[in-house]
């Protein structure tokens, strides 16, 4: 058997948050693709405590990413909340990010968002260009939006999307080329009609809201978006990320330790499941339509970590 290389999920301690990498290594050890899936954690409860310390968990990254400021290939973000957002800039500080996913949102939605944000800078939602020129290294980051999941990405084939895309259907795959397939899917949800009916109840034309509106309505705005269940923040980018397991040539050994021996793999988990499906905060609303899309497409089966 020959070997292409391995990739090192890592999953970070964060409490309440989200935090997860995956880097690519070639078959001489050397990083070749790097991603990671949200960044941030809250700073509430437990996690409000003087030990808890953030920079360790960037300082985690750094360590599984050899301690060199390589850079990130593709960072996906779920949906903009502290809890997996604001831990972003100490993330990309002196280093590069080439490409930014997130989910596709209306104006109106980013505006209520920012005007509740607590705890994390929200150039990142709002002009998210500036915020990645300012704080990373590169000024070239290629911010790509995904649209929300349709009826018609369920029956639809599974496309490559183009690398400097800037707005992407659900269910595209983004290469990482490294045999390996990133498949985003955005799902939106339905408190966000809930709250354009509340809105309008109070007289608020939420698509018409101009700057001094969000001034003047700020108090009442934020009534309606903390009295409903969930907030409307809950746009969860999910993500399938798996070996493309169409190249024949691709076999999977999975090992379930830190550090791999070489032997045990072939022992334990040939030919594993050695996909994950990051969910953010998704409250698995559209499950089952999911599920008949990884079915179609045979990559059900490829799932085996969530």
């Amino acid at each position: 058997m020959k070997l292409f290389g391995t990739v090192s999920r890592n999953i970070y301690p964060v409490g309440q948050g989200g935090f997860s990498s995956e880097i690519h290594h070639d078959c001489d050890g050397k990083i070749n693709f790097v991603a990671v899936y949200d960044c941030g954690v809250a700073m509430t409860g437990t996690n409000s405590s003087k030990n808890f310390n953030q920079k360790t968990l960037v300082d985690e990254f750094l360590v599984d990413s050899n301690n060199t400021k390589i850079p990130i290939d593709i960072l996906f973000i779920s949906h903009f909340d502290q809890d997996h957002v604001s831990l972003i800039k100490a993330l990309i500080k002196d280093r590069a990010v080439k490409r930014v996913i997130v989910p596709l949102m209306r104006k109106w939605k980013k505006k209520i968002i920012a005007l509740c944000a607590e705890g994390w800078d929200t150039q990142l939602l709002t002009n998210p260009k500036d915020f990645f020129n300012l704080h990373a290294l590169n000024s070239d980051t290629i911010i790509t939006e995904v649209s929300a999941l349709t009826d018609n990405e369920y029956n639809s084939e599974i496309d490559n999307a183009a690398a400097d895309a800037i707005q992407i259907p659900s269910g595209n795959s983004i290469s990482s080329n490294t045999n390996w397939h990133y498949i985003p899917f955005n799902i939106e949800p339905e408190r966000s009609d809930c709250f354009e009916e509340k809105c309008k109840e109070s007289d608020i034309e939420i698509d018409k809201l101009t700057e001094d509106d969000l001034c003047v309505k700020a108090k009442q705005l934020k009534k309606i978006y903390q009295e409903l269940s969930g907030g409307i923040n809950q746009n969860s980018l999910l993500l399938y990320s798996a070996p493309d397991y169409s190249n024949k040539t691709v076999e999977t050994l999975q090992c379930p330790g830190t550090f791999c021996c070489g032997g045990c793999c072939k022992k334990l988990a040939c030919d594993a499941s050695a996909g994950c499906l990051y969910t953010g905060d998704y409250d698995y609303s559209h499950m089952e339509k999911l599920k008949v899309f990884f079915v179609s497409k045979n990559l059900i089966g490829n799932i085996g970590t969530l």
